[in-house]
């Protein structure tokens, strides 16, 4: 292993020194920087293993390997020490880090506040809620209908059902010549963590955001509750609750700050942060009992006339509810770095935070140079109402990314939207239409009846009313030359049936879903074609799903690196094994020991170990299209195997499992029957040769001689 390490201080006053030093445990280099006027040699020393005796026992004991720091001119040397970097951070006072938050959460929230009112409405149209109140309690008070054919619902249906249907893996491939052993077990070990976390759900709801409001969020975190070692989740995050500073790519990599929010109990907040408990204790009080002028205050259903601190639109406390919006700031921070590098050797040390002095040494190691970089350094600081509840610069993370990652619909500039977005006037324009048409009905497309005072004797009146709906009603009359006369309505309108379905077709055309049902029996390709014909106009959706997927991936590889040890992984994949067979470099996972894999994962630098994110080609759909294709070609005569069918059958895999392991046994007993059929044969024509094979002389040697067929063995006196 190659590093870059530094040498203890000697010496007092101006003489007082250290040297930087690199080593290579690969090949036994050792150079030393110069410093003082002078430097040092470094030696490797082998490893000594004990003496023995010829009894094998130890009489000398052995040495460890090692590199040896050889003295000075003037005698003196150094011991070899870990270079410790000193954490340093801008202090800044509370106050100035709390008006940047909030003025970051306020400009972020206003450049997006149109597209956060639009996608509430989509999400209130995609549930059903498609009436203002006001306009809905209009209509009934005007005994009208208010009607609500929600056709929308329908149409996301049919595309997050695709994508569960489309459900795919994150698959590593490795780079640059990478050994794909390893690659093979970062699959199992993310298959695993994205398993525990239920990921296959909270991918599936953050797409269904991303169609009807335009963005779903996943957000990755390590929890430490059940697991000291750390645990990696990854959940759909909800799209209000997270501000987004200006940006354009989709991936967040020209994003220069995001902010989760959440409510929070006052409660709570000193429960997780009790260090600050009397802070916030401090805080509410001058909320309540002095309030802060500084900030603008305004009034909610919830609050009963008492104050919330607001930025801009939104509140930040409710001293009624005693909540605080916890604000937890993710800013990228770009400072100068320096790279340590020796071409030769192939190494390239990333020297962040390392003082002048030694970067100046280390350009005197022979071969050395010093290259100066731009890095980016993530802050991470977290406040409520006045508190600053942590700031941590730079922020100790195993990537230097954000941990959210969004799924968008469509985003252009600061607007992004979904689905939903176009087809709200073709969807308020079927439910008026429906409510004008019931308006109709109950118009002209009823029926009465004309009577007068005397047309009923004595209570026949109320008796007609309830029963001349009834075949066969007989009812008195006072005069039957005089009976009630039938009006009749007139006939529906049909324009508006044809309007109805034209709105019907509009929200269709609209949201660009295509419902083309499959067929009980059509073919393999046509199957294929109706899947893609299906996905024509979402497409970008899927790709935004994938791209998101593919970041996800880059991160996990981060935090598998730094919390996940090579016993760990070796301990999922041998679980994941004992329950479906795992292929490590296309040999089975059991031709390896335990040994094998923990020298696999040592050696391997993971850190640096560089893997391209794909995703696996396979789903419930593409496993149905493949099984109808080979059942095709079956049935034309090709040779396809019967395993293969059942391989891609739609089958629980229990099933499946006893299939081909019935299946194997059937081919092993006929493969048997026919060796035994051959070796009857061949014993047939070496009989007939009056060639008597082995196992047949001693098969008939046990039975009496006159069975025996003839030879000379068995053939009596005189016969000849």
């Amino acid at each position: 292993m190659k590093s870059l390490k530094k040498l203890s201080r000697y010496g007092v006053g101006r003489a007082a020194h250290h040297h930087i030093i690199y080593l290579n445990d690969e090949t036994g280099v050792g150079l030393c920087s110069t410093d003082a006027g002078h430097s040092h040699e470094i030696v490797y020393q082998p490893e000594t293993p004990p003496e023995q005796d010829e009894m094998g026992n130890e009489i000398a004991p052995g040495a460890p390997g090692g590199f040896i720091i050889m003295p000075a001119l003037d005698g003196h040397t150094h011991q070899i020490e870990e270079y410790v970097v000193k954490a340093s951070k801008k202090k800044e006072d509370d106050a100035q880090v709390l008006a940047e938050i909030q003025e970051l959460f306020k400009t972020g929230r206003e450049l997006e506040r149109e597209s956060l009112k639009a996608a509430q409405e989509s999400e209130k149209l995609y549930s059903g809620k498609h009436w203002d109140e006001h306009e809905k309690n209009r209509l009934e008070s005007l005994s009208r209908a208010a009607i609500t054919i929600n056709k929308i619902e329908k149409n996301v249906d049919q595309i997050t059902g695709i994508q569960r249907q489309e459900r795919t893996d994150i698959r590593y491939i490795p780079q640059e010549g990478g050994d794909q052993r390893v690659a093979d077990l970062l699959n199992v070990a993310s298959k695993h963590i994205l398993n525990r976390c239920f990921f296959s759900r909270e991918e599936s709801h953050a797409f269904e955001d991303a169609v009807i409001v335009g963005r779903g969020l996943l957000n990755v975190y390590v929890k430490f509750d059940n697991d000291l070692r750390g645990e990696i989740v990854v959940e759909k995050f909800p799209y209000l609750d997270v501000v987004f500073g200006p940006h354009e790519k989709i991936d967040l990599s020209d994003c220069e700050y995001l902010i989760k929010h959440r409510w929070l109990s006052k409660a709570k907040i000193e429960q997780l942060w009790p260090d600050k408990a009397d802070d916030i204790q401090k805080d509410f009080n001058d909320y309540v009992l002095d309030p802060k002028s500084s900030v603008q205050y305004a009034y909610d259903n919830y609050s009963h006339g008492t104050p919330i601190q607001t930025v801009g639109e939104d509140p930040l406390v409710n001293i009624a509810r005693k909540e605080y919006r916890v604000l937890e700031c993710w800013r990228r921070m770009y400072e100068k770095a320096s790279v340590v590098a020796n071409a030769n050797e192939d190494f390239y040390f990333n020297a962040y935070g390392w003082d002048t002095k030694d970067l100046k040494s280390a350009r005197t190691i022979p071969g050395f140079y010093v290259v100066e970089q731009n890095i980016t350094k993530m802050r991470v600081t977290k406040v409520a109402g006045g508190i600053v509840l942590s700031d941590e610069y730079p922020a100790d993370l195993p990537a230097d990314d954000f941990f959210v990652i969004p799924i968008y619909g469509k985003k252009r500039g600061y607007k992004f939207w979904g689905k939903v977005e176009s087809s709200k006037d073709a969807q308020m324009y079927i439910n008026k239409n429906y409510s004008a048409a019931l308006d109709v009905i109950n118009k002209v497309a009823a029926y009465g009846w004309f009577i007068d005072a005397s047309t009923f004797p004595d209570n026949e009146k109320e008796k007609f009313k309830k029963i001349s709906t009834s075949p066969g009603w007989v009812i008195e009359l006072n005069d039957v030359t005089r009976p009630p006369s039938r009006v009749d309505g007139v006939k529906f309108p049909s324009e508006l049936i044809q309007m109805m379905q034209v709105g019907e077709q509009q929200v269709l055309d609209q949201m660009n879903v295509i419902i083309n049902p499959n067929g009980a029996n059509e073919s393999g390709n046509l199957f294929a074609q109706r899947r893609n014909q299906k996905l024509m106009g979402s497409e970008y959706l899927f790709d935004n799903l994938s791209f998101a997927k593919q970041k996800l991936g880059r991160l996990l590889v981060k935090l598998i690196q730094r919390y996940y040890t090579p016993d760990r992984i070796l301990r999922i994949v041998r679980n994941a094994n004992s329950k479906t067979p795992v292929e490590v470099g296309g040999q089975p996972l059991d031709e390896f020991t335990d040994a094998d894999i923990m020298e696999l994962l040592s050696t391997v630098d993971l850190e640096y170990y560089d893997v391209e994110i794909t995703e696996s080609n396979w789903s419930p759909s593409m496993r149905l299209s493949t099984f109808m294709l080979l059942s095709e070609m079956a049935q034309a005569g090709q040779p396809v195997p019967p395993e293969a069918l059942i391989e891609f059958a739609d089958m629980p895999d229990s099933v499946r499992q006893k299939l081909m392991g019935m299946m194997a046994q059937q081919g092993q007993a006929q493969a048997s029957a026919d060796q035994a059929k051959a070796d009857a044969e061949i014993q047939k024509t070496l009989i007939a040769q009056g060639q008597i094979p082995p196992e047949v002389a001693q098969k008939f040697l046990q039975a009496p001689q006159e069975n025996l067929p003839p030879n000379e063995a068995n053939q009596g006196p005189g016969i000849m």
